[in-house]
């Protein structure tokens, strides 16, 4: 599931993804993407499974501080959350949502 999930940003134009899970997944995450052939940014930690809200939060504050750190003049990050554990049949309604919703979220 974690590779569909990375397939399904095939059609979304994105920066590296940043992966978040507990200790006990870290060594399977990297795997799975090793094995997909999938580039990514960082696999963070989380210090303790607290569901996806504090996940969704130590993200964005990795995405402000990578804006912060490389001086960028893009403004602030827009992130899009994915669970890997979710199903989604049509990839191309997938990316017309995500296509429909970023001027919004900028």
């Amino acid at each position: 599931m974690l590779q569909e999930t990375c397939e399904r940003l095939s059609g979304i134009e994105h920066q590296p993804p940043l992966f978040i899970c507990g200790e006990d997944h870290r060594f399977t995450v990297a795997e799975q993407l090793r094995q997909g052939g999938f580039q990514f940014n960082h696999i963070l930690l989380e210090p303790e499974v607290r569901n996806t809200a504090p996940a969704v939060a130590l993200a964005a504050l990795q995405a402000v501080k990578a804006v912060l750190e490389n001086d960028s003049s893009e403004g602030e990050p827009v992130l899009l959350v994915l669970a890997a554990d979710h199903v989604i049949r049509n990839n191309q309604a997938l990316e017309i949502a995500v296509s429909s919703a970023l001027p919004f979220a900028q």
